[in-house]
């Protein structure tokens, strides 16, 4: 789950968690990756495409407070967002998760300690704190996109 950097770390650059300059941060550290892994959107094998060309990824972040940069829309504390990929540059889309081929809901506290690296993606969905909606197989489809956007560790 693209969460960003968390508390001031990472792709947040210091803007509170799900605020507009969080969300600004985020899409300009996606297009960093992008721009340094190449175009993600043509991934190829053997001389043929494969995988997925493009990724319309929806988040949706529930009990967010209202003292939070994302709690003041008025939205019952609820943050969404979508994040398509491999179509031209990055694009972070605030407020909608409309035309998301899968969408990732969790709540704010795993939102918020994903962001902040302290727990991983996999151990979240398999405690069903994450919850996947919409076509799961996109995200395996895409795996090269979110590979090639994925921060390089080491």
């Amino acid at each position: 789950m693209p969460s960003g950097g968390g508390g001031g770390e990472g792709a947040g650059g210091g803007a509170e968690l799900f605020s507009e300059g969080w969300l600004k941060n985020l899409e300009r550290s996606l297009r960093a990756v992008g721009e340094r892994a190449g175009s993600p959107g043509a991934a190829q094998g053997d001389g043929e495409e494969t995988g997925r060309r493009r990724l319309a990824l929806g988040q949706v972040v529930t009990g967010v407070p209202a003292t939070s940069g994302g709690g003041r829309g008025g939205d019952g504390g609820v943050v969404r967002y979508l994040i398509v990929i491999g179509e031209g540059e990055p694009e972070v889309r605030r407020g909608s998760t409309e035309g998301a081929d899968v969408v990732l809901v969790t709540d704010y506290d795993a939102a918020r300690a994903l962001a902040g690296g302290e727990v991983e993606v996999g151990a979240l969905l398999a405690s069903g704190r994450i919850k996947v909606h919409g076509d799961a197989n996109a995200l395996v489809e895409a795996q090269d996109l979110i590979a090639a956007l994925a921060p390089r560790r080491g």
